[in-house]
């Protein structure tokens, strides 16, 4: 879910919470009740963080959408990093990266070893 300027965050709900916290966490309550509260988190698969929001907010039901930690950040009033240009070199690298990722036909546990550079080997 995307940032949007015009939605305002449930003030009753942010109380109890600490701006720092919630940074930390990267979550953010968006909208809701003690019926069912809205949350807008960067990794739901997270069991323990999920169980922690479900004890920190005590709602009846909770409904979990994936948000970008740019876009949590914006609902908590960070703005975001203006983007750097690249250089040429940086970008003719990372053309070459895209290259290099598209040629290999292998799965991607084993593309991602592919690109790191090979461990030392060992005169034992």
């Amino acid at each position: 879910m995307k940032f949007d300027p015009k939605l305002t965050l449930p003030v009753d709900m942010m109380e109890n919470l600490g701006a720092s916290y919630l940074r930390n966490n990267l979550w953010v309550p968006i909208s809701g009740s003690k019926e069912e509260v809205v949350i807008l988190i960067s990794d739901p698969s997270n069991y323990q963080r999920i169980m922690e929001i479900q004890g920190v907010l005590n709602a009846r039901n909770y409904v979990f959408r994936v948000g970008l930690p740019e876009h949590i950040l914006q609902y908590l009033g960070d703005t975001p990093e203006p983007k750097r240009k690249r250089s040429a070199a940086s970008t003719k690298y990372s053309r070459t990266l895209k290259t290099k990722r598209l040629k290999l036909k292998t799965p991607g546990r084993t593309m991602m070893k592919a690109l790191l550079p090979a461990p030392p080997s060992s005169s034992w």
